[in-house]
């Protein structure tokens, strides 16, 4: 097995995101190993994964979905009303990129104060993440404190950027959230093939 299928294998299966990429001086050791070497190295892989997707706040997270869930429409409305106050102000004073972007269009953070009004602000387009990638990392995060990622590049090119390490527990939290409607429990499944 090729680094670059595990890496596969370990995405989630309609996510064409790989995290941690694996170099190419790894893939190049890897096809080099002895199998019970490769054995190890996919399960050292396989528990990176896991912490990566499991650790931190994901049991958290999980279960403030499975609550959250249940709110009614007021409470959503409320939620998201104040959630997108946070992350425009929070663009605005930390992303130098959207900083640019606002002060360009003469914005201020009050001015976006519905989803409606995100009209105002330009689409974020995969060439102005290529070009912008930097610019778009907020100055709250360091870039060793952040996940990178890269899409697959089937359309074309393949499109780099950073994770939060909390944005990829809640993104696993939200796939067990559904799982979990459908009767699959996650201490169950880690129990049976963990």
């Amino acid at each position: 097995m090729r680094w670059a299928a595990m890496a596969a294998r370990t995405s989630h299966p309609t996510s064409d995101v790989e995290v941690n990429r694996i170099s190419a001086w790894e893939e190049r050791l890897y096809v080099h190993l002895p199998i019970l070497a490769q054995n190890v190295a996919c399960s050292i892989r396989g528990a990176s994964q896991c912490k990566l997707r499991y650790g931190g706040e994901f049991h958290q997270l999980l279960a403030w979905l499975e609550k959250s869930q249940w709110w009614i429409p007021d409470r959503i409305l409320a939620y998201q009303k104040v959630q997108l106050d946070k992350i425009i102000r929070h663009a605005y004073v930390t992303v130098p990129y959207y900083r640019r972007v606002f002060d360009q269009l003469k914005l201020k953070p009050s001015d976006i104060r519905t989803v409606e009004d995100l009209s105002k602000l330009p689409i974020l387009k995969k060439e102005d993440v290529r070009q912008h990638l930097d610019e778009l990392v907020s100055q709250d995060f360091t870039h060793n404190k952040l996940v990178f990622g890269h899409t697959s590049g089937t359309s074309g090119k393949s499109l780099q950027f950073y994770h939060e390490l909390r944005a990829i527990q809640f993104r696993w939290a939200v796939w067990w959230r559904h799982r979990k409607r459908f009767g699959i429990e996650f201490d169950r499944l880690k129990h049976e093939f963990g």
